[in-house]
């Protein structure tokens, strides 16, 4: 669905973004608790829908290990539930606006439904 080179550009592109959200400088529909019992009955930090490269799915998480260590000033060895049910919905609802050119909040709503409108197939 995404190629290697739109993930890292996609996500280089919303590293600020990724930086406020982890620094508390900026909020998610995410953090909404009705949203975020959504999220949690996901799975979202075992299924990375919708990207289906195993490897880019892992370069994600190393690459969200380093901005957390980052931000943090402390080693990152395991993602923490902010990174697991705010970050990584972030980052895949932005995939997911940027490709099909929808809406911050189409792409939430895809996001949450984890189903692409068939007409963007």
């Amino acid at each position: 669905m995404f190629s290697r080179w739109f993930i890292r550009d996609s996500i280089s592109t919303f590293e600020p973004k990724i930086r406020l959200l982890y620094s508390g400088d900026s909020t998610s529909c995410y953090s909404n608790p009705e949203v975020s019992r959504i999220v949690k009955n996901l799975s979202v930090h075992l299924n990375m829908w919708p990207i289906q490269l195993q490897d880019m799915v892992d370069e994600i998480v190393y690459y969200l290990q380093g901005i957390q260590s980052d931000v943090y000033k402390t080693a990152a060895t395991l993602l923490n539930n902010h990174t697991k049910f705010i970050i990584i919905p972030e980052i895949l609802t932005e995939l997911i606006r940027c490709k099909y050119n929808l809406s911050y909040n189409e792409a939430v709503d895809t996001f949450l439904c984890r189903k692409l409108p068939v007409s963007l197939v």
